[in-house]
């Protein structure tokens, strides 16, 4: 049994469907463009050392 706070009349909403799947895959194709840019470098490790210090 399983408990949801979302009427059972919405939960299969199409325009919340495409919604979702317009936003992941704006995600998804942010990403990929994103890739071809990236590089590590040695300071890369020295700022994570610093994120992970300081949180």
């Amino acid at each position: 049994m399983s408990v949801s706070l979302v009427p059972h009349g919405e939960r299969e909403s199409q325009g919340a469907r495409r919604a979702l799947v317009l936003v992941v895959a704006l995600h998804l194709v942010l990403l990929l463009l994103m890739l071809r840019d990236y590089f590590a470098d040695n300071d890369l490790g020295y700022h994570i050392s610093l994120a992970r210090q300081y949180a």
